[in-house]
């Protein structure tokens, strides 16, 4: 009663549906725990190295997994990656900034897909990975 969220039953099966419509399931996987339904989508599906800038072959996954989480009303937090070999280029500061700028991206096409009225239920964060 009055409580945010959808059981992740549901939600899960609506992705894995999605996923399973574009092809591309041994790039995507999805975990599960208490509290968060993670998909994770192998980086090199959705960016050139070095890039934020989404690719266009990536947009149908992404518009099929936007479609699938539209009508949930759980928090949306979206995780963007660096490169294992970032490589500073004059555009990104370091490889944070590379991340979070690949989180913002992944957003906009997100956005593409939801109302307004939506945004507080989305937030982005960028990890830097270094090895």
């Amino acid at each position: 009663e009055g409580k945010l969220g959808n059981h992740f039953d549901a939600i899960r099966r609506s992705i894995s549906e999605a996923i399973s419509e574009t092809g591309m399931e041994k790039f995507i996987d999805i975990e599960e725990d208490p509290h968060w339904l993670t998909i994770n989508i192998n980086s090199g599906l959705i960016f050139a190295e070095g890039s934020a800038s989404v690719l266009a072959a990536s947009r149908p996954i992404i518009a099929r997994i936007a479609v699938a989480i539209s009508n949930i009303n759980n928090y949306i937090r979206i995780r963007g990656y660096t490169d294992d070999s970032f490589i500073p280029n004059g555009i990104f500061r370091n490889s944070w900034d590379l991340s979070a700028n690949r989180a913002v991206s992944v957003l906009n096409e997100l956005e593409k897909f939801y109302s307004k009225e939506k945004q507080e239920q989305y937030g982005v964060l960028g990890i830097e990975v270094t090895f």
